[in-house]
């Protein structure tokens, strides 16, 4: 958002993929690493393999991220904590069968809190949920580089 790019573009999908890569790939080398110490999550035993298969799967899909689209060293950071994952799991396992949790995309609900001019908002206050995509709401929102006017397009 701080950037202005658009939530459905391709730019804002790769930065999102490769953001949430380098998030998820360090949870899980952090996570192999305190197995090394602390032993693996109960049940890693029987699951081991399906476990460091779906880590495999996330690491091969790290490869897959345009790299025409986001910056070189976040998508290498990304690329490369995946491929200590799967290093470390496959020698310690992790600890953690679940690293990090974020809500799928879509998820906002009139309940869900909002950064504006005015302190946290209720979505709901600012507009009909359930009415167009984009509305006039007259207000600015939060962002890296101070309060914006929101709208749907930066």
């Amino acid at each position: 958002m701080a950037l202005g790019l658009p939530y459905d573009s391709d730019e804002g999908r790769a930065w999102a993929s490769a953001i949430t890569a380098l998030m998820t790939g360090h949870a899980y080398a952090t996570s192999a690493r305190t197995a090394a110490r602390m032993g693996p999550f109960a049940g890693y035993a029987e699951n081991r393999e399906p476990m460091n298969n779906v880590l495999r799967m996330h690491r091969d899909a790290a490869s897959t991220i345009d790299e025409e689209k986001v910056p070189p060293e976040l998508l290498g950071s990304a690329q490369e904590s995946w491929d200590t994952t799967v290093e470390l799991a496959q020698t310690y396992g992790v600890r953690n069968s679940q690293a990090t949790v974020l809500a799928p995309t879509g998820c906002l609900v009139g309940s869900s809190l909002v950064p504006t001019e005015r302190g946290l908002l209720r979505l709901a206050s600012l507009g009909d949920v359930e009415g167009e995509k984009w509305q006039r709401l007259g207000i600015e929102v939060a962002t890296d580089e101070g309060s914006r006017p929101a709208s749907s397009q930066w």
